[in-house]
């Protein structure tokens, strides 16, 4: 509650609860309930199904949504971001804040530029013990997209434990729109869509020089966590216990965020722990599969022998990345809101709302 109201007093933020026990109604919250329970009716082939399927109707539900309040607020652009994604410009130059600020990013784009799809990449935890991910995690496995074919196959040498996948969770990016476009619209969570005119046709660009950083499954927690957001009732959870992946299908899109669900559910800190540091973590021991023999071809576990050597190589080529950027802008953020306490204590929160005071601090 206290975090919905520091936001809500935030000039140009928008806070909307689509659940009643969230928060209190305001003024337009029952009739986008309403609006929701329509739009979740039309979508019947999500909208009926549990888990990452209902998830990804309320997404795109409230992207429509947003859209309508950009427009209403003036917004040059709009995007959608998760709790655990942090979007950072790649080329920085020497490091100040114009050079880390997104918006400045965004302002600098060329005037035909509709929507600009920026690619991502996932954290990858060199240890098993995170407690905050913006400081203690900084290594990232990048984008196919954003590294040369060659480095890309070799992404083997980094796949860990039984992950089918390279990136564990979604590869195609998202992007960010011009609001104002003629009839936005969203296509699912991570793209957008809008009429040009013969004058000025909608233009979809591919960034090359920005990131969207996922922090994916950092932390022991985030996987312990998983039993309690993921798919509701008992059933499922049986299901889990049971190893019915056939019904745990109704749920999940993303076969790591099943499997995930499934270790969660058995409650065991042990197994849950031992999961993520096999899954997840880049570490001297880790397993990754690889071939028996150089004239065996089927395939076996190898473990990995000087991390730091692996890491340093996989860097070179462009299969990983270490990015600092994100601890420079979450401490200027924390030195930032250390001020504003400190002017709210001094000149009395009561005459000053939340804007005035960062303004002022920033001033300071």
């Amino acid at each position: 509650a206290d975090a919905l109201c520091l936001l809500r007093s935030l000039h140009n933020v928008f806070v909307r609860a689509l659940h009643k026990d969230v928060a209190e109604d305001i003024a337009d919250e029952p009739k986008m309930r309403e609006r929701y329970a329509s739009w979740a009716e039309r979508h019947w082939q999500w909208g009926h199904r549990p888990g990452n399927y209902a998830l990804m109707v309320k997404q795109t539900f409230n992207q429509n949504e947003a859209i309508l309040w950009a427009k209403v607020g003036h917004a040059d652009w709009i995007m959608h971001i998760d709790p655990d994604e942090f979007v950072l410009p790649l080329y920085q130059g020497d490091g100040s804040g114009d050079d880390l600020s997104f918006a400045r990013y965004l302002h600098k784009q060329p005037s035909h530029v509709s929507s600009l799809r920026i690619f991502n990449a996932e954290a990858q935890p060199e240890h098993a013990y995170v407690k905050n991910r913006l400081e203690e995690v900084t290594l990232f496995k990048m984008n196919k997209a954003l590294m040369h074919f060659d480095a890309y196959a070799m992404r083997t040498k980094v796949r860990l434990g039984g992950n089918r996948a390279y990136m564990i969770l979604y590869a195609n990016g998202k992007s960010v729109a011009r609001a104002n476009a003629t009839n936005l619209r969203s296509l699912g969570p991570h793209f957008w869509k809008g009429d040009g005119s013969p004058n000025a046709p909608w233009t979809d660009t591919l960034a090359d020089d920005a990131t969207i950083l996922h922090y994916a499954y950092t932390r022991v927690e985030d996987v312990a966590s998983k039993a309690g957001t993921s798919c509701p009732g008992d059933e499922y959870r049986d299901a889990a216990l049971r190893g019915n992946r056939t019904k745990l299908k109704e749920c999940f899109v993303i076969d790591f965020d099943l499997d995930a669900f499934r270790v969660a559910s058995t409650g065991d800190s042990v197994a849950i722990r031992k999961f993520f540091e096999e899954s997840m973590v880049l570490q001297e021991g880790a397993r990754v599969r690889c071939r028996r023999s150089e004239t065996d071809a089927t395939m076996g576990w190898c473990e990995i022998r000087d991390v730091r050597s692996l890491i340093a190589d996989a860097m070179r080529i462009g299969l990983l990345r270490r990015e600092h950027a994100v601890q420079a802008i979450s401490r200027s953020h924390a030195r930032l809101v250390r001020a504003v306490e400190h002017l709210s204590k001094l000149q009395g929160a009561s005459g000053m709302n939340v804007d005035a005071l960062f303004d002022a601090a920033l001033l300071d």
